[in-house]
């Protein structure tokens, strides 16, 4: 089964906010947050019954590189 991924508008907000952030950091590293980001929706999408289910029914996959989780 395949899931398609979507964002709460809080999440998006963050997400963007977050990928701002780090470019303003570090020249790049916006653009390597939202790789690692979309990397995570892919697996996450393609194999969720891999990652474990943290609050009732829902799978978190943790993100490589930066302090983020999706869900």
């Amino acid at each position: 089964m395949i899931v398609k991924p979507f964002f709460r508008r809080a999440a998006r907000l963050e997400y963007d906010e977050a990928a701002g952030w780090y470019e303003t950091q570090k020249s790049g590293l916006g653009s390597k947050f939202v790789e690692e980001i979309e990397r995570a929706l892919l697996l996450a999408c393609e194999t969720p019954q891999r990652f474990p289910k943290m609050i009732h029914d829902v799978r978190w996959i943790r993100v490589r590189r930066f302090p983020f989780w999706v869900c």
